[in-house]
């Protein structure tokens, strides 16, 4: 599937960002060819070379190679908040996919995740504004887009003066600036980032950047992401930090007050003077204003959330786009928390449907109120979800903190979780390849911003099918954060003496010594991967043979169809299939340094070559490992934290809903 089509003339994309989840490159090709092995492909490779040597230097660099027509101009930029390994890595990559995805091309623009430009073309483009586009959005929407595009406004429009004419670094000027805007709601900021190329001269800069402000009120009203590319200069914003703050903030400027134009020689005295003044009678006048407004809003405040004050303060609640729930309208629409409307049960409590008035079907989940593990988890869930925003992920609509109630509400799906459908002959049959491959990629979108993408690094530590919940289209979203850790952008793995999660799942560095690392939700991906792709789940059943015994057996005959569900027959691609059972036996290998990562996966999922060692026999495990004691009793549910959810006829149940990034 290609998303991106080859424009012909004067070129813009328009794409919607949710349709982009996972793909890292926008890229135009243009339109004239170069012939394979000719003068300019020569020219074109010492290009590629000069600019991979010299990126490091500054995050910039162009340079010519050739004669007449044969000549071939390059350039290459990291945004300014790249750091100097990841610069070199992001063109790397570009320069390998830039000759895949644009054949053949003499004037091809590629943005690698956004984060490094490459383009080479065979007329001279240095010191010209690219006026071609490439536009991505995020389907979501503000609640109230006047406030926001204003906000918005004042936001883009500081940072592209900052951008253009802002100081300059002395060895070389840098045309990069991010910032963020606080004034949209009392805890939501707008982050926004602008940035052109260093071979632009200060007005052009500001052109390019002005130019591609025209797209925002016409295609972008109320969206709350874009991205707008081009080979000249970028822009983007987004409703979280997306950037890697290398350099301090300021706040977004304040609209210009006009000031009268008096003789300031001759008033200096006269100001001086009224200053003083006025300062010794404003200062304590306005010190008791504040005292006394900062006391009444005190004691309104102090009313008004007096049933929050139980949360513990390390946990974040973010009171904006009515995010905080009353009780008495979760009550009503779950008539009291009846047994009717009990969509299933769990060891921290309940999850009931309601309908708002709004004709949104909602799940709430009910806190008992005797689980002291169940109190951890309920904040670590709020504080984490708020931060999420991504199409393959679950996330909250609201929370309730009133008179002992603890309450999470999320937007109702009606499709049940992966493990419902692998369980079920019948159903697994009706799920295609092209569907299963579909759900493979999405697990590993959303792992993969989990990783690497979000403005935290999350390890999510309870990854299963019954985790996995399927919408109408079959899109994948992993849901219950209970049991995840925020990791700090360095930190490489954390233990714990406490085992949390689900027997089957868990990697075995986790069970025996209670390591864990992003490897171990890649320990977790790769038996995902096995269950949809066989059809069978991974129980460990000691008395028939467990499920990776049976798929390693398998790869190692080259017996790929044995692996492969047999209710697909034989409609599906076999390369495809060979291709991700070595995903999933490269992601369960037993030391976690030689499992591969999410980025990689997605790499050999959309298709590219990557060369590996063969994958070793997958880690095993007994029921009896390591020095910490797994609870056998609660296997069933998992472990004592884990957000198992059961339907009144014992089947797991998770709850989720919808987002698109």
């Amino acid at each position: 599937m290609s998303f991106f089509l080859e424009l012909l003339s004067s070129l813009m994309f328009l794409l919607p960002l949710s349709s982009l989840a996972g793909i890292t490159q926008e890229y135009i090709c243009g339109s004239n060819n170069y012939t394979v092995n000719s003068t300019f492909d020569t020219n074109l490779q010492l290009i590629f070379e000069s600019l991979a040597s010299n990126i490091n230097t500054t995050g910039f660099f162009n340079d010519t190679k050739g004669l007449s027509s044969e000549r071939v101009y390059g350039l290459a930029m990291c945004r300014g908040d790249i750091s100097t390994v990841d610069c070199q890595t992001c063109l790397n990559t570009s320069i390998q996919q830039i000759v895949q995805k644009c054949p053949n091309h003499k004037s091809p623009i590629i943005w690698e995740v956004d984060e490094c430009l490459l383009r080479y073309s065979d007329e001279n483009f240095f010191g010209k504004v690219t006026e071609d586009t490439i536009l991505i959005w995020n389907n979501n929407n503000v609640t109230n887009s006047t406030i926001f595009n204003q906000n918005l406004e004042i936001l883009l429009d500081g940072i592209i003066k900052r951008a253009a004419y802002g100081p300059r670094q002395l060895s070389y000027p840098l045309l990069f600036v991010v910032n963020e805007t606080s004034n949209y709601l009392p805890f939501q900021s707008i982050y926004g980032l602008a940035q052109c190329t260093r071979d632009l001269s200060e007005d052009d800069c500001n052109s390019c950047l002005t130019n591609q402000l025209q797209y925002i009120p016409k295609t972008f009203n109320g969206k709350i992401g874009a991205k707008l590319l081009s080979g000249s200069c970028i822009i983007r914003y987004e409703m979280y930090p997306f950037y890697k703050a290398s350099q301090p903030l300021q706040e977004a400027p304040s609209p210009i007050v006009q000031r009268s134009n008096g003789s300031a020689g001759a008033r200096k005295k006269k100001n001086s003077k009224t200053t003083i003044i006025a300062v010794a009678i404003l200062v304590p006048i306005g010190g008791l204003t504040v005292l006394f407004l900062f006391c009444c809003f005190c004691r309104i405040k102090r009313k008004k959330t007096r049933n929050y004050e139980k949360a513990s303060d390390s946990m974040e609640i973010l009171d904006n786009e009515s995010r905080i729930f009353d009780l008495a309208t979760i009550k009503l629409v779950t008539d009291n928390f009846s047994e009717a409307n009990k969509l299933g049960e769990g060891g921290f409590g309940s999850v009931y449907k309601g309908t708002l008035t709004d004709g949104r079907d909602i799940a709430v989940k009910r806190l008992s109120s005797n689980s002291k593990q169940g109190i951890q988890e309920f904040k670590n869930e709020i504080s984490l979800l708020i931060k999420l925003q991504h199409r393959n992920l679950v996330r909250i609509l609201g929370f309730c903190l009133e008179d002992d109630e603890k309450l999470l509400i999320y937007e109702y799906i009606h499709n049940k979780s992966l493990d419902t459908i692998l369980k079920d002959p019948i159903k697994r049959q009706q799920l295609d390849w092209g569907q299963r491959y579909n759900i493979i990629g999405g697990i590993a979108k959303g792992l993969l911003y989990l990783h690497e993408e979000s403005q935290v690094k999350i390890i999510h530590r309870d990854l299963k099918a019954s985790n996995i919940l399927l919408d109408s289209e079959l899109n994948s979203k992993i849901t219950d954060f209970g049991l995840a850790r925020i990791f700090d952008i360095d930190q490489t793995r954390a233990v714990t003496d406490r085992i949390a999660g689900t027997f089957g799942y868990m990697a075995p560095e986790y069970v025996r010594r209670g390591h864990f690392s992003s490897k171990s939700d890649v320990y977790s991906f790769g038996i995902l991967i096995i269950e949809i792709i066989s059809g069978r789940m991974n129980n460990n059943n000691d008395d028939d043979d467990d499920l990776l015994t049976y798929v390693w057996e398998h790869w190692r005959k080259k017996s790929i169809s044995n692996i492969v569900d047999s209710t697909m027959g034989n409609n599906y691609p076999i390369n495809e299939a060979s291709r991700c059972i070595e995903i999933g036996l490269l992601c369960l290998q037993e030391a976690p340094d030689d499992r591969i990562t999410m980025s990689t996966v997605m790499v050999m999922l959309s298709g590219y070559s990557v060369t590996f060692n063969a994958p070793s026999k997958p880690a095993f495990l007994s029921r009896t490992v390591g020095d910490i004691p797994i609870d056998e009793g609660n296997r069933s549910s998992g472990y004592s934290q884990s957000h198992i959810l059961r339907d009144k006829d014992g089947n797991e149940l998770s709850i989720t809903d919808l987002t698109l990034r």
